[in-house]
């Protein structure tokens, strides 16, 4: 079936007011990176990545590329692997990745379908050990200690546990709100999307929001879960867009992005934070989320360091002993690249960095008080109209972070055309 996608550009104008720019704390130490040599090869967007036994094995946004890329530290090799699509063993939109057991997991948001794979060779393409489809509408799942699995809900109910069939156990929670009026909305769910990370042991998982700054810590039982601790300072600031024909919210140009990753060990939840206004994200025009503080959080929920890293990062992995980090950055000539951090390694900040930087905030905070635009999604099928497949399709666009760009360059699987309708630009994409 053949769909077009609707992204109405410039929806609403926001202003913003005061300071735009999170202050930091005053005894805060620096991370220094170390460049990773990836050969000829180069990241697009970057993705989620995790730590496999001494691998670093993470996903590949950008459609261009191959689905997965491996980093082999100890033999200084890096490659891709994998296939853009929708055969056996190929993927369209994986989004979650951990590590269990021998096998890398991977659940794609657009299939619904989370597979199993030993990390291959260079040259080599991955063979698929055990597949599920889901039922569950979901942007992340990931796998327990006992062979079951959670997904991050995009309905009313924020967990829902299933069996390793796949099969729904339970639901668990409702999604953070502020107010009884909030707690009023059907469709915040779509507001409070962001990560789901367990540790090696598969027996506790963080979640956290991209928008505000809320960090969860739950302990997984066996057809339960368990809050253990709870961290809400901000909630998202955003308009229920919901109506009888699709689902969604927009931001307002002055909320602030919050926890753009986060990963587990057994010892410790590690979160790399923004505090960028959606505003300066969009001034910023980076093709992904991204933060400089890291977080180092205890599993009771307690803050026990706090970094400030010397590149923007957008995603991470820990090795299992607590002492090496490796990240997806952004670096000083403005490439996406994979760089290091040892983490036994800080120091402090130098002051004329940051007097330097504190200028240039003050000078960004005058240029951003006009605010900034959100956008809007619609998806119909071809001839202009709503079903449950352009819901589905729209609610996995929905389900994803603003830093996940939607490729609307025309390629073999889409033919593209913009139209100016009044002040407003729509995109149109058709998928064939």
């Amino acid at each position: 079936m053949a769909y077009k996608l609707l992204a109405s550009l410039c929806v609403c104008m926001c202003v913003a007011s005061g300071c735009l720019n999170q202050k930091r704390p005053e005894a805060i130490h620096v991370l220094r990176h170390r460049p990773i040599d990836m050969g000829d090869k180069y990241l697009g967007y970057g993705g989620f990545i995790t730590y496999c036994r001494g691998d670093i094995v993470g996903i590949e946004m950008n459609p261009a590329l191959p689905p997965f890329f491996c980093l082999k530290p100890d033999e200084q090799s890096f490659y891709f692997f994998g296939s853009n699509g929708r055969g056996p063993g190929e993927f369209l939109m994986p989004y979650s990745i951990q590590f269990t057991d021998q096998f890398v997991g991977v659940f794609d948001a657009q299939t619904k379908t989370y597979s199993e794979f030993a990390v291959p060779n260079e040259e080599e393409m991955p063979r698929t050990e055990k597949e599920i489809r889901f039922q569950a509408m979901s942007s992340r799942i990931i796998k327990t200690s006992f062979g079951q699995y959670i997904s991050l809900s995009l309905n009313e109910h924020m967990f829902e546990l299933m069996d390793s069939a796949g099969s729904t156990i339970n639901t668990f929670f409702e999604y953070p709100y502020q107010n009884g009026n909030e707690r009023k909305v059907r469709f915040r769910a779509y507001a409070y999307q962001g990560t789901l990370a367990t540790n090696p042991s598969k027996t506790k998982f963080v979640y956290s929001s991209f928008r505000g700054e809320i960090l969860h810590f739950y302990a997984i039982e066996e057809n339960n879960i368990e809050v253990i601790a709870k961290i809400e300072k901000e909630y998202p600031l955003y308009k229920d867009q919901s109506n009888e024909n699709s689902k969604g919210v927009s931001y307002d140009a002055n909320g602030k992005n919050g926890y753009i990753a986060t990963y587990a060990t057994d010892n410790f939840v590690y979160a790399i934070y923004s505090g960028q206004t959606v505003y300066e994200q969009t001034e910023k025009r980076s093709v992904n989320f991204e933060g400089d503080i890291l977080r180092i959080f205890d599993w009771g929920g307690i803050l026990v360091e706090e970094y400030e890293l010397d590149v923007p990062c957008s995603y991470l992995c820990v090795s299992d002993d607590d002492t090496q980090m490796w990240a997806v950055v952004t670096n000083h000539e403005g490439e996406i690249v994979l760089a290091s951090f040892d983490l036994t390694v800080s120091e402090m900040p130098d002051e004329k960095e940051r007097e330097e930087e504190t200028t240039q905030n003050a000078s960004r905070s005058q240029e951003n008080n006009l605010g900034g635009s959100i956008y809007g999604l619609d998806v119909r099928t071809k001839d202009n109209r709503h079903n449950e497949e352009t819901q589905r399709v729209l609610d996995s666009m929905r389900s994803l972070p603003g830093h996940v760009p939607l490729d609307l360059s025309s390629n073999g699987r889409y033919d593209v055309r913009i139209d100016t309708v009044g002040n407003n630009i729509m995109t149109i994409v058709i998928l064939k």
